[in-house]
Formats: C-alpha cells, sequence, structure tokens
C-alpha cells in the first residue's frame, strides 16, 4: 500500500498538482510567528556568473549587497544566506580576476555556504584551492563551498576542495546545509579539468549527509543547496521522512526561476526555489521552526524581482571594486561600434566562421553551449572587450587538427560548422580543421583522430576579438 500511495505521490508532483509555482514579488514575503517560534529566513543567490555590475537591467552585487544587508538587520540571529553555484565564470572582470573580485563581495556580503557548480570548474581547480588555502592574499572564502558527491578517483575519498556539508548555529538550533552538483554535469566540464574526479549520484549523496546531519551531527533543521533543478531528485527527497527528511532546497544550473511548496503527507510543504541568473532575482525560503514541538510548523518560498527594486549601491563593494580598476578599465577597452542589431544565433555562426577564417582552416566547430549571453547587441551600441567576453565567456583554447572530408561531415549536424565559403568536401582529402579543447577532448564529437593535431594555448575568445577589429576596420562598424 505504502508503494502504491508513493507511485501516486510521485505522479501528482510530476503534474503539478501538490505544489504551485509562483511568479516573482517585488515585496518581501510576511512572516506570522507565535509566542515559543522563531523564523528562519534563508536568501539564496544562483548562477551570478560574474554578474557585479548593474548594466543591462541587471541590477549588480552592490545592489544585491544593500537588499541582503538590510535582510540580516532585520533578523540577524534567524538568516542566512547561500549559494547553489556557479557564481564567478561569465564576465570580463569576474574571469580576469579568476572570480576574487566575486569572492571579495561574497565575504563582505556575509554568505554563510555555497554549493559548486560546474562552472566553478572552468578554470581549472587549482583556482579555487586557492580560496580555501586561508591565505588572505588569494582572497580567502569565509564560507565553506559544499560538494557531497565529487570524488578523487585515486583515493576514493572526497576531493579537499569541497566539503560535504556544515554546520550553522542560529537562534539555539543547529542548521545543516548540504550541497551537491547535478548528475552529469561533467559533461559540460572540460574533459581534461575533471579527468581525476568522479561524479557519484546527486541523490544518493544527498541522502547520506542529510541522515549524518540528523543523526550524527544532531541538526534542527537541514538545507539542501543543489546546483541541478531535475524535478524528479525534488521529488524524491520531498518523500522523506525521519532521519532522511530535508526542510528546504535551493537549486541551480538551468537559469529557470521557480518559488513553490511541495505538499507531504502528515508533514509542512517542502519549500524550493531557483532564482534565474544574473543576480535579477533572489530566493527566499522563511521557516518558521516551534521549539516546543522541536520541528518547522510552517514554510515559505518566494523569488524576489531585485533588479525592480530602488536600492542604493552598498558603498563597500563599491570601494571592493577600486582594488580592481586595472582588469575594469580592460573590460571597458572599445572596439568599435555595432553597425546592426547581433542576435545569438548570427554571432554563433558568425563566431565560427572567424575561428575557420583567423586559423586559414578548411572547416571549424564549435559548441553552442559556449556562446552565452549579452544579446542582443543593438545597431549603434558600443562595443568592448567585455561585450564579447559576455557572449563568449569560456577560456577555451584553440585546436587545430585535419581530418578526411569524410570525418568532417559526419560531425556537421552534431556542431556549430562552417566548411570555408566555396570548398566542397571529397571524402577522402584531408583538411586543416579548426575547433576548441572543449570540443576535441568530448569523445562523442570523434574529432581525437585527427593527424598532425596541434594543442595551442591561443584562447578562441582572443581570435574574436580579433575578427572584430578586423571586421569594424573594413566596415567602419561591426557587421556580421
Amino acid at each position: 500500500m505504502k508503494k502504491i500511495v508513493s507511485i501516486i505521490t510521485i505522479l501528482l508532483l510530476s503534474l503539478g498538482l501538490l505544489a504551485c509555482i509562483k511568479t516573482p514579488v517585488e515585496d518581501d514575503p510576511k512572516i506570522d510567528i507565535k509566542e515559543g517560534q522563531v523564523a528562519i529566513s534563508m536568501y539564496g543567490v544562483n548562477d551570478l556568473h560574474g554578474a557585479i555590475f548593474e548594466e543591462n537591467g541587471e541590477p549588480g552585487i552592490a545592489k544585491i549587497s544593500t537588499y541582503l544587508k538590510e535582510k540580516r538587520a532585520e533578523n540577524e540571529e534567524g538568516t542566512l544566506i547561500f549559494s547553489a553555484g556557479d557564481m564567478f565564470q561569465g564576465t570580463a572582470v569576474s574571469s580576469l580576476t579568476k572570480g576574487r573580485v566575486v569572492v571579495d563581495a561574497m565575504n563582505e556580503i556575509g554568505f554563510d555556504a555555497m554549493g559548486i557548480g560546474n562552472h566553478e570548474f572552468d578554470w581549472g581547480i587549482s583556482d579555487i584551492e586557492k580560496f580555501l588555502d586561508g591565505d588572505a592574499e588569494t582572497n580567502k572564502m569565509n564560507f565553506p563551498l559544499l560538494g557531497a558527491n565529487i570524488i578523487e578517483k585515486a583515493t576514493g575519498e572526497a576531493v579537499p576542495f569541497t566539503k560535504p556539508y556544515t554546520v550553522i548555529e542560529k537562534a539555539g538550533l543547529k542548521i545543516g546545509v548540504v550541497g551537491a552538483i547535478g548528475d552529469y554535469q561533467e559533461t559540460s566540464i572540460l574533459t581534461s579539468i575533471i579527468a581525476p574526479y568522479e561524479f557519484t549520484d546527486t541523490y544518493a549523496a544527498l541522502v547520506r549527509n542529510i541522515k549524518i546531519l540528523r543523526e550524527s551531527e544532531h541538526c534542527d533543521i537541514v538545507v539542501a543547496l543543489v546546483h541541478d533543478d531535475t524535478s524528479a531528485i525534488n521529488e524524491k527527497l520531498a518523500l522523506l521522512k525521519g532521519n532522511e527528511r530535508i526542510d528546504a532546497i535551493f537549486n541551480g544550473h538551468t537559469h529557470r526561476y521557480y518559488a513553490y511548496e511541495t505538499s507531504r503527507d502528515n508533514d509542512v510543504a517542502l519549500p524550493v526555489v531557483q532564482s534565474g541568473s544574473n543576480g535579477n532575482y533572489v530566493g527566499v525560503i522563511n521557516l518558521v521552526y516551534d521549539y516546543d514541538l522541536k520541528k518547522v510548523v510552517t514554510v515559505s518560498a518566494e523569488n524576489v524581482n531585485v533588479a525592480r527594486r530602488s536600492l542604493k549601491d552598498d558603498k563597500a563593494i563599491l570601494n571592493i571594486f577600486k582594488d580592481y580598476q586595472s582588469y575594469i578599465d580592460i573590460a571597458n577597452e572599445k572596439l568599435g561600434k555595432a553597425g546592426m542589431q547581433i542576435d545569438k544565433g548570427d554571432f554563433t555562426q558568425w563566431a565560427v566562421k572567424a575561428l575557420q577564417e583567423e586559423n586559414n582552416a578548411d572547416a571549424a566547430f564549435i559548441n553552442s553551449g559556449g556562446i552565452r549571453s549579452g544579446f542582443p547587441l543593438y545597431s549603434g551600441s558600443e562595443v568592448t572587450y567585455g561585450s564579447i567576453f559576455k557572449m563568449m565567456p569560456f577560456d577555451n583554447k584553440i585546436v587545430i587538427t585535419y581530418l578526411t572530408g569524410s570525418e568532417i561531415k559526419a560531425q556537421l549536424s552534431n556542431l556549430v560548422s562552417h566548411v570555408k565559403d566555396g570548398l566542397e568536401l571529397d571524402d577522402n582529402k584531408v583538411y586543416k580543421v579548426a575547433t576548441i579543447d572543449y570540443v576535441y577532448e568530448k569523445p562523442s564529437y570523434r574529432l581525437q583522430g585527427g593527424t598532425n593535431t596541434i594543442l595551442s594555448d591561443i584562447l578562441f575568445r582572443d581570435k574574436l576579438v580579433d575578427a572584430v577589429r578586423h571586421n569594424i576596420e573594413k566596415n567602419g562598424s561591426w557587421k556580421i
């Protein structure tokens, strides 16, 4: 009978019948507290992607800081601030500083914990480890980085650059926070970077550590920071009871925004939130804990639209920016003007053609996921180094290899591709191909069978900047 009930519950959850997804709000949710109770207010930022400045409708981290500090001041003993990952990679200043400017801002705001995301791996593990070595000169994180399901293959032990969980004491309560990265996200990371690591089952790692937090750490409340929004995992977590029970989930990764409370049999609902990307929204989960009953009795989940609130910049954050002025100047370098509206699809095709032309290759391949944001770029807009960085933020390096015409044809429909204008591929002839390391290293794309391969240190993004300069010199403005 229990199995039947569980199956029905999962089906209802999948159909959204037990959870109502809410639209973002501009006003803060109200909390009703009775005597003998306390409000635990948790705020979450996910997928900031280095969007630290106010631009293109994004609030910037100085305004996010003002909001979060105001909320903490209202409930100092009961406020927690989390991230569900992907905070650093995405903009010129953040990437040029390898995330240091974002870490400084997060320290100033007072983040309590961060779950690791796939893009925390983009620059290699050594840059993450620098934040955790205790040396203030390398911008130490004042908060733990959580990843319960990342294992070193050589030892079978947890990696040293993350912890599975942390325990925070607030208002006389022990609050356990477990973090995990979603299943299969290793496929979105440069293969060579994660070769020493194994990403284990997300759900199993969460359950194992929730139980530790309840039984060994004696936590009153348990929260999960999951860099994923797979509904199946959230739904399975909602069904857990006893020492495997969880009180709240902060998601990330897909840049969606949602907030809902999932009904549970004979129990208070499970609040779940994901808050878009680039800091436009802050997720808010409120838990009311009853000291006598020794449990959470009321919950709510909302997304607050920070971008639409009238907030002043936090001067402490602006002062942090001054330390990185040289990097800001690089990002603001002007390349020229856009001579037409440039949309993501058009730029993607232009970028792969530029890769082919700038390397005097016969064909070129890139992946569509490497082209990110900053679109549309309107006609007449200033084009800066930072503009190109937002469009292609990854430090992918150029790879040159030689493939037969038939090998090139086999991948034309699998990747964003361009064959030299006017060239007809002969199946048996060998051609020069330009690609990027992310694509080359993926076995599924079958480019590693090429000959005379050159793994360069030249960044694809730098070649794009060169191509933009050449285009502007030729046309007077950037036209694609």
